[in-house]
């Protein structure tokens, strides 16, 4: 199966263990907001490196980061990531856990 589909079946294992649609919509958002912070610092870290090596040994200037902007940039990687993923993570959580179960067996087979 899918990685979508054994999402979907552990949200429902969770919810049929009692886990409330709060509970698991608020560790997913942390799941996401640390998926999305990681890809966002190590994209700026090797943005900078290369930002760096280019001024530095082919343009032959001093580098001068613009931090804010930075700043802004890994904000708005995580927004992104957010924006991207939560639908999914919506549709899972939809209907009933026995319906999900079921949907997740039929779905495998």
């Amino acid at each position: 199966g899918s990685t979508h589909d054994e999402r979907c079946y552990e949200l429902n294992v969770l919810r049929a263990l009692g886990a409330r649609r709060q509970q698991i919509r608020t560790a997913l958002l942390a799941e996401l907001l640390a998926l999305g912070s990681l890809a966002a610092l190590l994209a700026l870290l090797a943005s900078q490196a290369m930002g760096y090596g280019l001024a530095r040994f082919v343009f032959e200037m001093d580098y001068r980061p613009d931090y804010l902007a930075l700043l802004g940039i890994g904000v708005l990687a995580v927004g992104v990531v957010l924006v991207f993923s939560w639908p999914s993570v919506s549709r899972a959580m939809r209907g009933t856990v026995t319906e999900g179960l079921r949907e997740n067996e039929t779905g495998a087979a």
